[in-house]
């Protein structure tokens, strides 16, 4: 930034600039405006920003919450709403549906997602001494916001990019990890990283690579090499014993 500002300026950008880590919560879904400057949003949205990093007696910013540490929020909402949101989208594209709306609306799938997301509950409370009933209630809103009847969310859009979203950093195997680290049940996490690798969209680049990967090198290599998890971790077999299951199950529908 200081190389943009004119030397005048310099002098005093450190008495009112700061520059805080944040994260945000809002579903935004495709948008088919002919105006590009008009975004169909949902209504929910947060906004956290870390405290520690602001100027002393800066102006609050009405509907943004302020902490003093960002990482327990940047993981609920990874392992909550990313999490969830993905599981829905992989599931729902195995099981035919368009877009995330029509695969909450499918009673089995939705108890997937939820399951998942009580996994990662499971963890985070555990992880950061939270309030389980309280993060109960922040699951049960996430669903109700997946399945906003008001937003057409593709999956294949939700979906897209599996080989980020199954790297080791990210929202499935990160949270796979840290809660077997622990001791915590995953079997519908697992499940879910499973349904990941089954993500054959012909039109996204990642899938096409993944799916690539797994017919030249096997399903071992590929939880190895893009995973990053070895081969004989627990998860490990667990991932592939439960991909080749779900690849049997599904090789009549997926093309």
């Amino acid at each position: 930034m200081l190389g943009y500002l004119p030397e005048k300026h310099r002098a005093g950008f450190g008495e009112y600039v700061a520059f805080p880590n944040t994260a945000v919560d809002r579903i935004v879904p495709v948008q088919d405006h002919d105006d590009p400057l008009k975004v169909t949003v949902e209504p929910y949205f947060e906004w956290v920003i870390d405290r520690s990093a602001m100027i002393a007696g800066f102006p609050d910013i009405k509907g943004v919450k302020y902490v003093d540490a960002l990482e327990p929020y940047i993981e609920r909402k990874l392992f909550t709403v990313n999490t969830g949101h993905c599981v829905a989208a992989y599931h729902g594209y195995l099981a035919g549906y368009e877009t995330i709306q029509e695969a909450m609306r499918d009673e089995e799938l939705r108890d997937q997602v939820v399951h998942v997301m009580n996994e990662t509950g499971s963890l985070l409370t555990a992880k950061y001494e939270w309030d389980e009933d309280k993060h109960t209630q922040y699951i049960e809103k996430i669903v109700t916001r997946f399945a906003n009847p008001r937003l057409k969310d593709e999956v294949t859009r939700v979906g897209r990019s599996p080989l980020r979203k199954l790297s080791l950093n990210d929202r499935l195997v990160r949270p796979a990890l840290q809660a077997h680290k622990l001791g915590l049940a995953i079997p519908h996490l697992t499940s879910a990283i499973a349904a990941a690798l089954l993500f054959d969209y012909e039109k996204d680049p990642e899938a096409v690579t993944l799916q690539t990967a797994l017919r030249m090198k096997g399903i071992d290599e590929v939880i190895t090499q893009f995973m990053g998890i070895p081969h004989r971790h627990a998860i490990h077999q667990t991932i592939a014993h439960k991909y080749r299951e779900m690849k049997q199950r599904y090789d009549p529908i997926i093309v």
